[in-house]
């Protein structure tokens, strides 16, 4: 593969390492040219999310006019806007902003005809496919963005616009399947999958165990990855019960109450590891 992406992300480049940033960096060591612009979120910012926003203007003094090269091929924009997704003040402001800087770049680095990307249903995702000529505009699903938070909800009709201007939908479930062919029928589920490679060297290699794990002796059923609303922590907890001679394991952080997996002894909760760490 060689082509030139605009990955439009719903999360920051140094945020937990997912999809996003896994997809990305493989095309980019394929030979294609990214450019992954990091996220510009689905609400309005409250004050808990002040860090993010000072970690915001951090990133884009990192770079050149908030463009910087994160490793070869791969490039990172941090573009500062206005925090308002759904004024049409802002998304007009925002629109100028953005597009007349990724245009610029594009220019600047012979970036041209890009497959756009797109992890976030948002308006900024419609503008840059209405304003940027590109090959192909790919949407991936990942998420039920509406059922994330009462602001989020305002989002529906945005992403089914996202959809239906799509060439190509992934998604992530049978849910996810069903609400997207309700608008654009070349939709296909791509589940969470996992680099292998890198648990199979840990696994390979005579390395300690983590701390976390020195004390149990019983078989361990792993899990990585936030711990979210989307989690059945009742049918955890029912595993939990049947499978009495093993112990759960959930790294990753934890992004809701957690209350019905506490009540079992063998679920061990560990907080969020650096992504190098989670395969020891």
């Amino acid at each position: 593969m060689n082509q030139n992406i605009i990955c439009v992300s719903s999360i920051d480049w140094d945020f937990l390492w997912q999809q996003h940033q896994e997809l990305m960096s493989a095309y980019a060591k394929q030979g294609s040219t990214v450019l992954f612009i990091e996220n510009t979120g689905v609400r309005t910012p409250k004050f808990k999310d002040m860090p993010r926003v000072v970690k915001r203007i951090k990133n884009w003094l990192k770079g050149t006019k908030g463009f910087r090269k994160e490793m070869d091929n791969l490039y990172v924009y941090s573009p500062l806007f206005l925090p308002f997704p759904y004024s049409r003040i802002a998304r007009f402001i925002n629109r100028k902003i953005i597009i007349s800087a990724v245009k610029n770049w594009m220019k600047s680095v012979g970036f041209y005809e890009p497959i756009i990307w797109s992890f976030l249903p948002t308006y900024l995702t419609l503008d840059i496919a209405k304003n940027i000529e590109h090959k192909l505009l790919v949407y991936y699903c990942t998420d039920n963005f509406s059922a994330t938070s009462l602001d989020a909800k305002k989002i529906t009709k945005i992403e089914n616009s996202v959809i239906r201007l799509s060439d190509l939908v992934f998604v992530m479930s049978l849910n996810l399947t069903r609400h997207c062919r309700k608008f654009n029928q070349h939709v296909f589920r791509v589940p969470m999958g996992v680099n292998l490679e890198r648990f199979t060297k840990v696994r390979q290699a005579s390395i300690p165990r983590p701390k976390e794990l020195l004390e149990i002796n019983a078989p361990i059923i792993g899990y990585v990855g936030g711990i979210r609303h989307s989690l059945d922590q009742e049918l955890i907890r029912r595993l939990a019960e049947e499978l009495k001679y093993c112990v759960f394991v959930f790294v990753g952080p934890i992004q809701t109450k957690v209350a019905i997996l506490k009540k079992s002894k063998n679920i061990i909760l560990v907080d969020a590891k650096e992504h190098k760490d989670n395969p020891g």
